[in-house]
């Protein structure tokens, strides 16, 4: 009987060893040979290289390559980032998985518009350094203030103007992403969420003047216009400037009428300095008397009183004569209130006093 020696047994571990290793090494062979013979070879496919939420636009910077399954590759796949970039998603994609199409908004579609009972949504382009340096995003709220330009030289800016419009504003998208901030251009569509009358107020203001973003961290504000003293501020305070007082306001002008027999005369005047000035180089209103017609037996209808230089043309009806002119005068007559006799002893009676002129209007001119 032979003996085991240590020699021996050492020779036996050696060989039981090696006959694992040669096992472990026929069976990858045997695997190999296997996967080229009928197992299909990975395929590399675009995928995200991180998860993307719903409504991230994707771009280059979003896809990456990765290996996929045959069996796992659909006809609902995406196979080319020509076929991806550009468009929005519809739903959350997963990094490292096959993009399907359906996961997607087709290219120039976007999510509808989500506002708050009794808002609107108001979209304004706008500067990135105006939006708080592009740091705002979809979902956060502003401050929106304004400074009026088309009144800079109007001496009630004193000096220049700026002012808090609404306070806890919502910005609902950025370049028509309800996701994705500003991406560096200078020229960005900004959706806000507000009520009525705050986008008929915006849409005056942003034709007159610059509107600024500041971030608002208490959130949603109260809706309404933000205009008490603490919310506006002019540039005369900022300096510390005392207000320049106003002129004290022009005198207001007076008419003066005069008045020299049935001549009337109207003339406007204002102050300038220590002079009246006259404003409306001044109006000439002439009345001109009418001569009444007499009725039967020369009686006239009310006619005026006779004026120096005027004649008295009152006429009679059946055969009167006409006062100042014809016939003489009898000696001590005046020839303007006494008319002559007319054939068939019929006369024109006299003409009856004119009431009194009123007196000339003095107006003291200072």
């Amino acid at each position: 009987m032979n003996r085991l020696t240590p020699a021996r047994l050492s020779m036996v571990m050696f060989m039981v060893v090696g006959g694992l290793i040669a096992a472990y090494i026929a069976k990858g062979l045997l695997a190999v040979e296997e996967k080229k013979a009928g197992a299909p070879p990975l395929r590399n496919i675009p995928m995200a290289v991180a998860d993307l939420p719903v409504g991230t636009m994707i771009t280059e910077a979003h896809l990456g390559l990765g290996p996929a399954q045959p069996s796992k590759i659909t006809r609902d796949v995406l196979l080319s980032n020509k076929s991806i970039i550009g468009r929005i998603t519809k739903e959350p994609i997963t990094a490292a998985e096959p993009i399907h199409s359906s996961m997607l908004y087709q290219k120039g579609d976007y999510p509808a518009l989500k506002v708050g009972k009794g808002m609107q949504a108001v979209t304004i382009v706008m500067s990135a350094s105006a939006i708080v340096d592009g740091l705002v995003k979809p979902g956060q709220f502003v401050d929106i203030h304004f400074s009026p330009m088309s009144l800079a030289n109007d001496p009630r800016m004193n000096g220049g103007m700026s002012m808090t419009l609404f306070k806890g504003v919502k910005i609902i998208t950025i370049n028509r992403l309800a996701t994705q901030g500003i991406t560096g251009s200078d020229s960005n569509s900004i959706t806000l969420e507000l009520s009525s009358e705050q986008a008929n107020i915006i849409l005056v203001a942003k034709d007159h003047g610059k509107l600024y973003f500041s971030f608002n961290p208490d959130g949603k504000g109260t809706g309404g216009l933000a205009l008490t003293g603490k919310d506006r501020v002019t540039l005369e305070e900022i300096l510390g400037l005392q207000p320049i007082p106003k002129p004290p306001a022009p005198p207001a002008s007076f008419i003066s009428q005069m008045y020299r027999g049935v001549a009337r005369r109207q003339l406007e005047f204002r102050q300038v300095g220590n002079r009246m000035v006259e404003t409306n180089g001044g109006t000439v209103n002439v009345v001109v008397p009418q001569g009444g017609n007499g009725s039967s037996g020369g009686a006239p209808n009310d006619p005026p009183a006779p004026q120096p230089g005027i004649p008295d043309n009152g006429n009679g009806n059946n055969g009167a004569g006409n006062n100042g002119i014809g016939a003489p005068p009898a000696a001590g007559i005046d020839p303007g209130n006494q008319a002559p006799t007319g054939p068939a002893g019929l006369q024109s009676q006299a003409n009856p006093p004119f009431p009194p002129q009123p007196a000339a209007l003095t107006e003291k001119l200072f």
